[in-house]
């Protein structure tokens, strides 16, 4: 999926126009389409205009490409009551609550988190995931 399928995407669950979402971001109906279908090269402020038109943060568009990709895709978590939901997804909408600090400790955690699986994964010779890393206190 590359950006401009993304747009479409989101345009038609929301029922939206091209007509509607371009005039909103300030641009024609026709250079709109031409970007959805990849046939039109566009700038970053222009992504951020039709992002806006569509009431969505800009990483929400890049979001959905990479999880289309095999690469980026990230399984589902089971929220308990029949509902999934995908797990960048939930951690987008919640991260995008957060205040730029706290975000910004979210993100170090993240890196801490990903140390400590490195170091585990790299005591274990078969690669397994548990334990902790050396030298690390047991509570």
């Amino acid at each position: 999926m590359k950006i401009g399928d993304a747009i479409r995407t989101v345009r038609r669950e929301q029922g939206a126009t091209l007509e509607k979402i371009a005039l909103a971001a300030g641009t024609d109906a026709a250079n709109l389409s031409r970007i959805e279908r990849g046939k039109q090269g566009f700038t970053p402020e222009m992504i951020a205009r039709i992002s806006k038109a569509l009431k969505l943060p800009v990483s929400a568009l890049y979001s959905r490409v990479e999880q289309a990709s095999a690469v980026y895709r990230v399984e589902s978590v089971d929220r308990g009551n029949s509902e999934k939901f995908p797990v960048a997804e939930l951690f987008e909408s919640q991260f995008g609550k957060l205040s730029s600090e706290n975000q910004h400790l979210v993100l170090e955690f993240v890196k801490t988190l990903l140390q400590w699986q490195k170091q585990c994964l790299a005591d274990k010779p078969d690669g397994t995931k548990t334990g902790a890393p050396r030298g690390a206190r047991k509570t």
